[in-house]
């Protein structure tokens, strides 16, 4: 409370004369309304400098100092029939993107946004009950045999008129609405029961969300009882900064192995790559991200990079996978580097089956 009366004091006082409104909705957020004409720049110049006289000197609470961080957002009133709701949501989309400031003209865009979620929330809610989430294959290619080595394992949304959805336009949908777990879970069930009676090996991507998921973990480790099949298997982990948290990751990893599965770090070198993981991690494969792959055949430095990695993994005896091969010189190179298996268009697209083994091209 002593904050909430702090705050609405130090925002009266900055603005000062100012011809406003200030009220406080709920909880710790305010509206702030300024009256008259108010061009776009002014009200930037003015939110940055309200914003750092905020945060700049502590508040005093209980004798103890405390800096309080804010994060606005705005809207011109002349483009909206809806100011306030329009504010709310482009304060909420300023969280999201983790800006301080955020004043935009037009919501439509943001609008959009929110009906696609609704609308994807839905069909991902019809495609659970009608069992319509499936798993589809794409091959990894052997470098040194040119046939198929193993499948990875891709989620897809099937629509009623049998169209399918690509996971970019559901899963980020599904991780926000908590349906991402669920997804993972029939997913897993499917390709456990595809490979059961084959001896093709295969991967699964899990997210970190999966793995602090400890109901998904125990899931999968009750699926991994049968040893033959669990030797096969491997478990793809795309890396990103919540690697930090290496305690559940590394138990994870470890029953993992335990049980006789292999570990693959997936889009090794997309951005927050660090070596050190591969050591902490034990993983048995990295799966070079496509962004340095796709150009390697034009662009001197992703080559460099890509030979950097590879000669890395060979001292720690960790396997290499080319993702997004999609030409002849793409492949050609990555041969040439010396990376172990290779997986994109130029060989197959991901299929509603696993393919036969087969010479790739």
């Amino acid at each position: 409370d002593e904050a909430l009366v702090q705050m609405r004091n130090r925002i009266t006082s900055f603005l000062r004369g100012a011809p406003l409104g200030l009220y406080r909705l709920y909880a710790d957020e305010f509206a702030l309304v300024l009256k008259g004409p108010s061009h776009k720049n002014d009200a930037q110049n003015l939110l940055e400098a309200l914003h750092e006289h905020i945060q700049s000197h502590p508040f005093l609470i209980q004798g103890n100092a405390v800096i309080i961080n804010v994060t606005l957002g705005a809207i011109h009133t002349d483009t909206t029939q809806y100011p306030l709701t329009d504010a709310d949501m482009v304060l909420r989309h300023a969280k999201h993107l983790q800006k301080n400031i955020l004043i935009l003209s037009d919501v439509d865009i943001l609008k959009e946004e929110i009906a696609h979620n609704i609308e994807y929330i839905q069909k991902i809610k019809e495609a659970i009950a009608a069992d319509r989430v499936v798993p589809y294959f794409q091959p990894i290619i052997d470098n040194t045999s040119g046939t198929i080595a193993k499948y990875e394992c891709l989620m897809r949304l099937l629509t009623p008129e049998g169209i399918v959805i690509p996971p970019s336009s559901f899963l980020n949908v599904a991780k926000k609405a908590r349906l991402y777990t669920r997804l993972t879970r029939i997913i897993i069930e499917k390709t456990f029961a595809v490979f059961e009676n084959k001896e093709d090996e295969f991967s699964i991507n899990l997210s970190v969300d999966d793995i602090k998921d400890a109901a998904v973990v125990g899931f999968i480790l009750g699926k991994m009882e049968n040893p033959e099949l669990s030797r096969r298997i491997i478990f793809e982990i795309t890396e990103s900064e919540e690697f930090e948290n290496f305690e559940e990751i590394g138990y994870f990893i470890k029953k993992i192995k335990q049980k006789g599965g292999r570990i693959a770090i997936d889009d090794f070198g997309s951005g927050y790559s660090n070596f050190a993981y591969l050591m902490n991690l034990q993983a048995d494969f990295i799966k070079i991200d496509a962004s340095l792959i796709k150009n390697i055949d034009k662009d001197p430095n992703s080559r460099v990079v890509v030979e950097t990695i590879v000669a890395f993994a060979k001292i720690l005896k960790v396997k290499t996978v080319a993702e997004f091969v999609h030409s002849r010189e793409v492949f050609e190179v990555v041969r040439e580097i010396g990376v172990d298996f290779s997986q994109g268009f130029y060989f197959h697209e991901p299929q509603s089956q696993p393919l036969q083994a087969k010479e790739a091209k």
